[in-house]
């Protein structure tokens, strides 16, 4: 498979991969939850990681935090959408764990 990126957008990948590795570790082996649970909060993390990180900051000669216009894209889509795709899988994610777990009590 062919990885396109432009800037910090191959963290992307990074993110998710730490991300789901940890919360399998904290979630998936020690609390015994549902493995769709775990990469609900996998994706939750990546999304709130990934928007933290999407913009450039420098400072300039006067002291102050100005953006640095960098364009970070993964499969040429920006980083801050990413984010946001992310915490829409995990809201998928969190929604589906829900309601089975209500069709079960039914």
């Amino acid at each position: 498979m062919l990885i396109i990126w432009k800037g910090k957008g191959i963290l992307i990948i990074l993110y998710f991969i730490v991300c789901f590795v940890g919360s399998v570790i904290l979630g998936g082996i020690f609390l015994k939850m549902d493995f769709v649970f775990v990469l609900g909060v996998a994706c939750l993390l990546t999304s709130i990681w990934t928007y933290l990180t999407c913009e450039d900051y420098y400072i300039d000669r006067d002291g102050n935090k100005a953006r640095l216009f960098l364009e970070h894209e993964l499969f040429f889509i920006p980083m801050k959408v990413w984010s946001y795709i992310f915490l829409g899988l995990s809201i998928l994610a969190f929604c589906s764990v829900l309601f089975n777990y209500i069709a079960s009590k039914i």
